[in-house]
């Protein structure tokens, strides 16, 4: 009777050892599913962008803007993988550049350096944030991670639009001095009309 019990038991463990090691491993099937599946940006991703020359010749060295870049090229079909080792190397570009602002070193190109240039890289930052906080999920949502994706790619395109205008502006106001000074220079000058600062006239009343 006891060994009949005994075998009871032992058959009882086993089949408790089997079912954890199935659980096991479709556990780690599900993640690894989740991991190599491809999100893709959404309907509402913005035309990509290109810099004017102007622009282009400015950010040539500026470090952050062109790993940005770069990082969000190899985005373009990327894997829940791919997100877990880009997303954390590009918060540690913002990072790094907080602390160079921090240590009195301006980052940013001169012509840059205006609210607006800097309010498109806070969004391009913050878009990147939110993207960590979901691809850190235990359970992330694909859905949401794609709608965040697309949100960051969105948020660089203003980021290059912004940096655009600043130098269309730039343009448009030299063009505008430059041609007031040439009207200015080009008008006729009547022949009546004496060079140099004109002398008062004395009024004499007897005339």
């Amino acid at each position: 009777m006891r060994n009949i019990l005994l075998y009871i038991v032992i058959a009882f463990l086993l089949f408790l050892s089997c079912t954890t090691t199935s659980t096991d491993q479709q556990t780690e099937t599900t993640n690894l599913s989740s991991d190599t599946t491809i999100v893709k940006t959404t309907g509402q991703l913005k035309p990509q962008l290109i810099l004017t020359p102007q622009a282009k010749e400015v950010i040539l060295n500026w470090g952050i803007y062109n790993s940005l870049s770069k990082d969000l090229d190899s985005l373009q079909s990327p894997t829940l993988t791919d997100l877990k080792r880009i997303i954390p190397r590009m918060l540690t570009l913002f990072e790094n550049n907080e602390e160079a602002e921090n240590a009195d070193f301006n980052a940013i190109p001169d012509l840059l350096d205006v609210p607006m240039v800097r309010a498109r890289l806070l969004a391009v930052e913050t878009q990147v944030n939110v993207l960590q906080n979901q691809i850190n999920k235990t359970s992330p949502d694909t859905s949401i991670i794609s709608t965040e994706l697309t949100g960051l790619f969105n948020a660089f395109q203003d980021f290059n639009l912004q940096i655009n205008e600043r130098f269309s502006k730039g343009i448009e106001d030299i063009l505008k001095e430059f041609q007031e000074q040439e009207n200015n220079d080009t008008a006729p000058v009547p022949d009546n009309i004496p060079q140099g600062k004109p002398k008062p006239v004395k009024w004499n009343p007897e005339g």
